[in-house]
């Protein structure tokens, strides 16, 4: 049994399963509610603080890392659409922690990505 950190935990074993940055932000939005992290498994594994320090970690993380990509391999992972679905409610996508980031950055990658998502859309044949 390999020990790992409370971030390390989280971020191998919840988040290496979601395959894009944003379906990551988009659980991880989902999961804070009322500014706390909802995850039974780890706060039971690694106590609450600790599983809460972790998780906002990891959210602040992502969130970086979501801006500093590029939006072509952005999109490249997004095959489920989580683009559009975090435009419509940004404001949970957001980490407390913003490590430089800005919200403003933040809305103009959605924006672009689905904007280029968009155009990459075959028009029909009778457009």
């Amino acid at each position: 049994m390999k020990l790992f950190s409370a971030f390390e935990d989280f971020k191998n074993e919840t988040l290496a399963g979601i395959p894009s940055k944003f379906g990551r932000l988009r659980f991880l939005a989902e999961m804070r509610k009322d500014g706390k992290y909802q995850h039974w498994g780890m706060s039971k594994m690694h106590g609450d603080e600790a599983a809460q320090n972790a998780i906002a970690e990891a959210h602040s993380e992502t969130f970086e890392q979501s801006l500093t990509i590029p939006i072509p391999a952005l999109l490249a992972e997004d095959s489920a659409g989580d683009a559009a679905r975090l435009s419509a409610d940004i404001p949970p996508a957001v980490p407390c922690e913003l490590r430089g980031g800005t919200v403003r950055h933040f809305r103009w990658i959605l924006r672009v990505a689905e904007l280029l998502k968009r155009s990459s859309k075959p028009s029909s044949p009778g457009a």
